[in-house]
């Protein structure tokens, strides 16, 4: 995947809300949980098809 920075600001090629991995996604949800103090997140809802594409998993914008 070509590097991209999405709306949130994220690395697009380094994010674990694109990956199919559901325990991935659950560590980085942990991670957003402790730095941030973000419990609204789970590895449920925590699932991006891109900020671009036609989908709508998107983490909250």
């Amino acid at each position: 995947m070509k590097e991209m920075i999405g709306y949130c600001g994220y690395n697009c090629h380094l994010c674990a809300a694109r990956s199919d991995d559901k325990e991935l996604r659950q560590k980085m949800v942990d991670g957003w949980r402790k730095i941030f103090g973000l419990e609204m997140y789970t590895a449920l809802n925590v699932c991006c098809d891109g900020c671009k594409s036609n989908g709508k998993s998107h983490p909250g914008w």
